[in-house]
């Protein structure tokens, strides 16, 4: 497996330590496989200070200017065409999906993740996601995934690289959600599946 874990943080050391990074950890993600974008070179050496070093692999800075359209093209640019990621938000405590009508955490989260790519693949799509909020009464009625277009949020999400770039610095998952629709024909998001 060589799916690349990318985590947008500002000024969230602490939290992003407690929330994402402690996820990660509780499923054995490997921390090789986890990247870090901040935004400065203090940024970078204040989270290299204070997050241990076995909760991540690589702490990057940017040296862009703030927001999130920036972040996001940086990390397009960063990794190569063709690399499988995951742009994570710094504050994600948990992943669910339904049990009998109820959110539970999921078993697996490799698991997940490579199926979300493999259907990618076989429908020769580059974007998918999750449900878009955690509430089981609304997702247990939806189908298992569909492939029309729906909103991937981005605060979770994967992605195999196309060098495609946003050009808005607010709902840039809205404008990514229909540009990858327009350009691959669909994208996949799993409806019973969702983060919090």
């Amino acid at each position: 497996m060589n799916i690349k874990i990318a985590i947008p943080s500002y000024n969230r050391v602490d939290g992003i330590t407690k929330k994402t990074l402690a996820f990660l950890s509780r499923y054995n993600y490997p921390k090789e496989l986890i990247y870090i974008f901040v935004n400065t070179e203090e940024q970078k050496q204040e989270y290299e200070t204070k997050i241990p070093k076995e909760l991540y692999g690589h702490i990057i800075s940017t040296n862009e200017p703030k927001g999130i359209m920036n972040v996001r093209n940086y990390i397009i640019d960063y990794f190569d065409e063709g690399t499988k990621l995951i742009s994570m938000d710094d504050d994600v405590v948990s992943i669910n999906t339904i049990d009998e009508g109820q959110l539970v955490p999921i078993n697996n989260f490799v698991e997940v993740i490579e199926k979300g790519f493999q259907l990618c693949k076989e429908h020769g799509y580059t974007l998918w996601g999750l449900y878009p909020t955690a509430n089981a009464f609304y997702m247990k009625s939806k189908d298992e995934y569909t492939t029309d277009l729906r909103f991937i949020v981005g605060g979770f999400m994967g992605n195999i690289n196309k060098k495609r770039h946003v050009h808005l610095d607010w709902k840039e998952d809205y404008e990514l959600s229909i540009d990858s629709y327009i350009r691959d024909g669909g994208v996949i998001r799993f409806n019973h599946i969702a983060v919090t």
